[in-house]
Order: structure tokens, then C-alpha cells, then sequence
């Protein structure tokens, strides 16, 4: 299995606020539904968020729980979480998808179903709301 794809879908579930259950819970679905679809490789990148999208539509209806307390964690979430917890949520996708998961405009317009220069425009207006949050 594509370590690429473990390392984005952990990523995923950490900046979108699972809490540590529904986070393990997700992967596994994820990398399960992927790999059945045959969509591990880099070629199937599109795939993969389309993947997590529909996982954290799941989440959402399972009523998921946001921000549960991390405290193994040694990364200081503060100013994302404001920024998730404030801002459209097409934002806080669009800036996940290009700048932490590190998505190209081209692999999100594909699965999202939208033009690139709508994701680009998300994830500039996102980055200026996310910067107001790290501006002290």
C-alpha cells in the first residue's frame, strides 16, 4: 500500500477535527473503499479526495465530534481550529486540500466538480482569513 495515502488520509482527519475513534474509524474506511476501487496510486489522486469528502459527509451524519481534547498531540491547533470552526466551509476545504495535503488545482477541480480557478480563488480567500487568525 501507498505510504502516500496513509500520510493523507491521517493528515485529513487531524486538520478536519475527528476525534482520535472516528479518525481510526475513517482511515481504515478510506484506505478499504480506495483500495477496492483499485485508487492507491498517485495516478488516482482525484480519487482520494473524493474519498475523504464522502468520509466526512459520513462523519457528519454520525454527528461527528470536533476538537475532542488532543492532548498527545504536540502540534498546536489553535488558530486552525478558529479558522475551521468560522470560516465557509468551501474555504477551510479548498485550503486542506491545496496547502495541507498538497493537492494539485487540476486533481481538485476534477473531484469536487468545479472549475480551477473557483479552487483557486477558495483557497486564496481561505489563506487571507487563515492568516488573519495567525496575526497576532
Amino acid at each position: 500500500m501507498d505510504k502516500k495515502v496513509i500520510e493523507k488520509v491521517a493528515r485529513f482527519c487531524v486538520f478536519s477535527g475527528f476525534d482520535h475513534g472516528l479518525s481510526q474509524v475513517i482511515s481504515q474506511k478510506a484506505i478499504i473503499r480506495l483500495r477496492r476501487r483499485e485508487a492507491l496510486s498517485m495516478q488516482n489522486r482525484s480519487e482520494w479526495i473524493k474519498e475523504f469528502k464522502h468520509q466526512a459527509q459520513v462523519a457528519d451524519r454520525l454527528g461527528r465530534k470536533k476538537w475532542s481534547d488532543r492532548s498527545e498531540s504536540s502540534v498546536d491547533l489553535t488558530s486552525w481550529k478558529a479558522f475551521f470552526n468560522s470560516v465557509d466551509p468551501v474555504e477551510v476545504e479548498a485550503v486542506l486540500l491545496s496547502q495541507i495535503l498538497g493537492f494539485s488545482d487540476l486533481e481538485i477541480s476534477d473531484a469536487l466538480g468545479v472549475s480551477e480557478g473557483t479552487v483557486r480563488y477558495r483557497t486564496g480567500h481561505g489563506l487571507r482569513k487563515l492568516g488573519g487568525f495567525l496575526s497576532y
